[in-house]
């Protein structure tokens, strides 16, 4: 069910502004933003235990093409909240946002594990756009390595 914001003053937006600007907040608090239609999506399909909440423009809602993930977000239990668009937009770290963006717990990786268990790694550090790691496995798998 997804809950209205209609406050600047609300501690998820407080949350919100603070993890957007702050890059030792999100270290804190052992969170990140995800943010755009596809990435949120992304993140729901494969780790959805890890979102913490998820912040919905109001103006997205009726779309026909949002409905199924609103459904989803709701089926998988995640707290959602709907704010108006200029409370969005205070939040919202992108110029032209897709109205979705999710706040979600860091995951706690045993790196011994992988790496006793891995063949090749590949290291990737402050990617900010999910399609360039993508691209970067991608051509990896295309020149075999």
């Amino acid at each position: 069910m997804i809950e209205p914001i209609t406050s600047s003053d609300n501690p998820k937006i407080k949350l919100m502004t603070k993890l957007s600007s702050s890059r030792t907040a999100r270290k804190k608090a052992g969170l990140f933003i995800v943010e755009g239609l596809r990435h949120v999506q992304d993140l729901i399909d494969q780790k959805s235990e890890l979102v913490d909440f998820i912040i919905i423009d109001s103006d997205i809602i009726d779309i026909a093409q949002n409905k199924s993930l609103i459904k989803l977000i709701d089926k998988k239990n995640i707290r959602s909240f709907c704010v108006n668009s200029s409370l969005f937009k205070k939040v919202s770290t992108v110029k032209n946002s897709s109205g979705l963006i999710a706040i979600a717990k860091k995951p706690i990786w045993d790196y011994e594990e992988i790496i006793k268990n891995a063949t090749k790694i590949a290291i990737l550090d402050r990617i900010q756009n999910p399609s360039n790691s993508g691209a970067i496995i991608r051509n990896a798998a295309a020149f075999k390595i």
